[in-house]
């Protein structure tokens, strides 16, 4: 049996994570800020020993770029935050009002903050680009310009956005498991995308009392929030588009469908797509 090291990069916190995939034998797992690593495996196929050094803070192998958090790929960012907020509080975290999370993470914010919404600033920090050019640059907003911290990297990269793993043309979203087969140098093909619903279940008394605490990002009370993380949407997807994905050793599946419709949806506020739903 042959195992694979993939690297998966989590644009919204610049945080490092080593899987080691077998498929569809075992899943290893290690984040390069935890000390802790544990291997989950069928019990008919062990894993080979293996030693990670948790603080190895650079992977030797080409990397998947992906915005991990929830398990969460690059998404719009009005919903990534409506998304992972919702998650904390269906985790029965204590969140701090909304108004809170607007800017930089706080203590006891649990990670949830517009800040993290500014993938293409952690993905600059990649070295792909050439971010001392003043047009590159005008995109990366001048509040958040000093969160740069340029380590270039040799490795490959394979950026792809979450609507991806379940595309309605399914022409586009084989070609993906291709191409995504052909960037890990897999031999056996890669298996549609599971998707599972995580977090914690509870008693239909306690689901109704966490839903209740649950945001819907497109109400009123909510218009400051959205307005920053649109201007953060437009600026990542400008960003991504021009510069990122033509980038040497940037790969990214469906270029023109990514770049012309997915990255153009992000200059497009969803509660108008969703209110128009709700007429329907």
């Amino acid at each position: 049996m042959s195992w694979k090291l993939v690297t998966m990069y989590e644009a919204s916190s610049a945080q490092w994570h080593l899987k080691i995939q077998s498929f569809p034998c075992a899943t290893f797992n290690a984040s390069s800020l935890e000390p802790t690593i544990s291997w989950e495996y069928d019990t008919q196929c062990k894993p080979p020993p293996l030693t990670v050094r948790p603080t190895d803070n650079r992977p030797s192998e080409d990397i998947v770029v992906s915005q991990l958090t929830s398990s969460l790929p690059l998404l719009l960012c009005s919903l990534w935050f409506e998304s992972f907020y919702n998650f904390r509080i269906h985790n029965k975290f204590g969140m701090p009002p909304i108004n809170e999370l607007i800017g930089r993470c706080r203590r006891k914010s649990f990670a949830v903050c517009t800040f993290r919404a500014n993938f293409h600033l952690f993905l600059s920090n990649l070295g792909k680009t050439n971010t001392s050019d003043p047009e590159e640059l005008q995109w990366i907003s001048t509040t958040i310009r000093r969160s740069m911290d340029r380590i270039p990297t040799t490795q490959k990269i394979f950026l792809y956005d979450i609507r991806q793993l379940s595309d309605p043309d399914p022409v586009r979203e084989a070609q993906l498991l291709v191409d995504l087969q052909g960037f890990l140098g897999l031999t056996e093909p890669i298996e549609p995308m599971l998707w599972f619903k995580p977090g914690k279940k509870h008693a239909s008394k306690v689901l109704d009392e966490v839903n209740q605490m649950k945001i819907d990002i497109c109400d009123d009370q909510y218009s400051a929030l959205r307005q920053v993380l649109m201007e953060t949407a437009v600026n990542a997807s400008t960003w991504i588009t021009n510069y990122f994905i033509d980038a040497p050793d940037v790969v990214v599946t469906s270029k023109d469908y990514f770049a012309n419709v997915l990255m153009k949806s992000w200059h497009e506020d969803p509660c108008l797509e969703r209110a128009n739903k709700k007429l329907t």
